[in-house]
């Protein structure tokens, strides 16, 4: 999904007073926008976004994002 694609969806959620958002469906956070998406969806519309990993994917700059704009993010770990 592009930015301007997830703008467009979060603008929507914006306008129905939604105030979280669950990011899933894989590891969102290997989106290579993913924290602009974290800062977008908190500082421009207000809504807290949240999200679930594995843990792959999780460098210094996505926790750092991750820590400054999300509300909780879930981390399933498996056995190898």
């Amino acid at each position: 999904m592009s930015l301007a694609e997830y703008e467009r969806v979060i603008s929507e959620a914006q306008a129905l007073h939604v105030f979280q958002v669950a990011l899933g469906g894989g590891n969102p956070n290997q989106h290579p926008l993913f924290p602009e998406i974290l800062q977008l969806t908190r500082e421009k519309y207000g809504i807290v976004p949240n999200y679930t990993t594995n843990g792959r994917g999780l460098t210094d700059r996505v926790l750092e994002a991750s820590s400054k704009y999300c509300g909780a993010v879930a981390v399933s770990a498996y056995p190898p």
